[in-house]
């Protein structure tokens, strides 16, 4: 073979290998970044994707609320609705961490969650040391639980805490009624009580809606979730080592979903499920449309009518009840909080049923501040955008041969609500878009190289067939002669 055509033959072979090469790249653009995902999504000490599970980089911002109650005194007036003003918002940062670490040969990660609150005077809307009026808890939460026991015993409570308290209320500065606590009597003297002796009450001589809870890792529980390692990606195991919480029958009762800050793409549907070890059971959101955060188009998921129903328009949600079955829009978390009758909400009462805001004054429920939802890009469940909004109502209903609670109206009290706003942080975004651009990467290279050897390809046949055509036309006459005599 002449050098011209080996020469010939290496460039069309290069500029077929180019197209072909061109051409799989395009087409396996999406499966290679599924590949790239997949490869990423797992959790393992040393890796980047770790680094930030164990302590998210950004602070959360953190606003809270609470509900003044400025009627009380009336509360056995039937003919006037209890009042509550809003107070905040108090605000606060909080920083998250992984705690108490464990790596398990099964393709699990045991821990638990350190939490931290940091008060931010200068953008609060009010000041630690604002009193506020509310329930008085402990007291409704002692009755509460002894209102199925017999006669004598109820009589004895009601003795009891006729002796601590003449009303259904008390004031409280924002600081106690939030972490630092207020002293309570009656927390002291329960465990004496021989009737409460088998009650879940806890071991603290002050109450505060988060008393104890900053710096701890006791309260949120221990979590085992899969790492991705011959696993799931971020599906949550068991919770205090159950498969199934003692506060909830049934179907209801199932440990299921995702601890809320790694979720696995191939498991994302039309409704997600995050486990709340506050409500002590998942939480269900729904695919509500596409949102753009920070450049990057994610899924958004919020709140439904599913989450919010006590079974009155699912009936698979009764056992969520725990015989309390309330108009749809609240949900029994008593269960699980030492027997004080809370129910959570979305703040104000948003999406519920407008039995709760008709039965007392001064909500008002907004969509642009009071929904709940998380943006997931849908490619790698990365969270872009979540934010948590809860609010917790305590129960108040009359209670016989209690003489603080009887002749009691049924209502349910706000008590506050908590605002938790999070975003991808800016370092996180690069890496991400970056990431998400590999089958435009991958599209752009094919495309360039399909060219390439399209151009070469016809370049080199063309100045081939130009090259013979001179070669022709340069052949000396006498050789032409020859030949035809030749012939």
């Amino acid at each position: 073979m002449s050098d011209v055509k080996q020469k010939r033959l290496c460039v069309l072979s290069a500029s077929l290998l180019m197209i072909i090469t061109g051409t799989l790249l395009i087409f396996s653009a999406p499966v290679l970044l599924k590949f790239i995902i997949r490869s990423m999504l797992v959790l393992k000490p040393g890796t980047h994707m770790c680094d930030v599970w164990e302590h998210f980089p950004d602070p959360v911002p953190t606003d809270m609320y609470l509900f003044n109650w400025t009627n009380p005194e009336e509360i056995r007036n039937k003919s006037v609705k209890p009042r509550f003003q809003q107070v905040g918002p108090y605000r606060f940062t909080m920083d998250v961490r992984k705690s108490n670490i464990t790596w398990n040969d099964n393709g699990t990660v045991t821990f638990r969650q350190l939490k931290y609150w940091y008060y931010n005077r200068e953008d609060s809307g009010g000041d630690l040391h604002d009193k506020v009026t509310t329930l008085h808890l402990t007291a409704l939460g002692v009755s509460h639980v002894s209102r199925t026991w017999n006669y004598m015993v109820r009589k004895g409570v009601s003795l009891s805490l006729r002796g601590i308290t003449s009303t259904v209320h008390f004031t409280h500065t924002v600081e106690e009624l939030l972490f630092k606590g207020y002293p309570d009597t009656l927390m002291k003297i329960a465990k004496t009580f021989p009737f409460f002796v088998n009650v879940d009450i806890p071991q603290w001589d002050r109450f505060g809606w988060l008393y104890m809870r900053n710096g701890s890792t006791d309260f949120d529980g221990v979590y085992n979730i899969k790492t991705g390692i011959d696993s799931e990606f971020g599906r949550l195991n068991t919770w205090n080592y159950w498969t199934q919480t003692p506060y909830f029958s049934g179907q209801c009762g199932k440990i299921d979903g995702f601890v809320g800050d790694a979720f696995d793409p191939d498991l994302i549907e039309k409704t997600i499920k995050v486990f709340s070890p506050e409500m002590c059971r998942p939480v269900y959101l729904q695919y509500e449309g596409k949102k753009k955060v920070k450049g990057i188009i994610g899924h958004k998921y919020s709140f439904d009518d599913y989450m919010i129903d006590n079974g009155t328009k699912y009936p698979e949600n009764k056992c969520f009840c725990n015989g309390d079955c309330f108009p749809s829009g609240v949900f029994n978390v008593s269960s699980c909080r030492y027997g004080i009758p809370g129910f959570g909400s979305l703040p104000h009462f948003y999406k519920a049923d407008p039995h709760y805001t008709n039965s007392i004054e001064g909500m008002q429920p907004k969509k642009e501040k009071h929904e709940f939802y998380a943006v997931l890009e849908p490619n790698t469940g990365v969270p872009l955008e979540v934010r948590i909004n809860t609010q917790i109502n305590v129960y108040l209903h009359s209670i016989p041969d209690i003489s603080l609670f009887e002749n009691i109206p049924e209502v349910l009290v706000p008590a506050l609500w908590i605002d938790q706003r999070f975003k991808i942080p800016d370092s996180e975004v690069s890496k991400l878009k970056l990431l998400l651009n590999v089958p435009v990467v991958c599209t752009s290279i094919g495309i360039l190289m399909i060219i390439v050897g399209l151009i070469s390809s016809i370049y080199y046949i063309v100045k081939s067939k130009k090259n013979k055509y001179l070669h022709q036309e340069n052949v000396p006459l006498n050789t032409v002669h020859q030949n035809k005599i030749v012939s």
